[in-house]
């Protein structure tokens, strides 16, 4: 396991090179968790979802089932919020306090498999102009940059969707600036998805791009602090 920063940060991150045992993974996880993912019939499914649950428990000692709520939302351990990805194998987990964070998001793709044709799918007009200045007519770049904006709207809906259980999509928010020196980026909801976080509401958030056993990973991470109120605002977690 490794430890990665992004902006304030610390992502622990289990590749598929770090092997756990069945019988690990048996006795590291809650005894409902495993007999719910041996009727998964695909393994990489189950593998994440037990590998992610070992993960959380070598972390906290916490030895309770992770629940949902009835809308799917993670019900986290006492005291502690976080946020899940993984991708291909490749597991991340960010935990923290609950006395100063209410939610968080976090979320890791691949640059390789990201298309320039995606842009209409993920981006208004105002966000595939942003997109397209800072490129500077570098294809390669350009795709960089369109996973930052994909996969800070995956983190997004994370860390928003507990808050309010409310489904939204890409075109419900607008990213308005990826400062690229400082890696962070920000966003302007179109349209109220919780009760703390009204249209016009701003979130900033970080990202990172690393490299894990030979593959190149872009990182986003925002999250909802306690001293968030509502309306129009924002909130920053870089």
């Amino acid at each position: 396991m490794s430890q990665i920063s992004c902006g304030p940060w610390l992502l622990h991150w289990l590749t598929p090179e770090i092997l756990v045992s069945d019988s690990e993974l048996e006795q590291g996880v809650h005894p409902s968790e495993w007999d719910e993912a041996l009727d998964w019939k695909s393994q990489i499914r189950r593998s994440e979802y037990l590998r992610s649950r070992w993960l959380l428990r070598q972390l906290t000692k916490y030895h309770d089932k992770l629940g949902k709520t009835p809308a799917g939302a993670p019900i986290w351990p006492p005291g502690l919020v976080g946020s899940l990805t993984h991708k291909s194998g490749f597991i991340g987990l960010v935990l923290a306090p609950t006395h100063e964070w209410l939610s968080l998001g976090i979320d890791a793709e691949d640059p390789a498999k990201m298309r320039l044709d995606f842009v209409p799918r993920l981006c208004n007009e105002a966000e595939a102009t942003l997109l397209q200045g800072l490129a500077g007519g570098d294809d390669e770049h350009h795709r960089l940059l369109l996973t930052v904006l994909f996969s800070f709207k995956e983190s997004l809906f994370k860390v928003l969707f507990p808050l309010g259980e409310t489904m939204f999509y890409f075109h419900d928010a607008q990213v308005i600036n990826i400062d690229q020196q400082t890696e962070q980026i920000s966003i302007r909801l179109l349209r109220q998805v919780s009760p703390l976080t009204p249209a016009g509401f701003v979130l900033t958030g970080s990202y990172r791009c690393f490299a894990s056993v030979g593959r190149s990973f872009v990182l986003t991470c925002v999250g909802m602090g306690r001293a968030t109120s509502g309306g129009t605002g924002s909130d920053s977690c870089g």
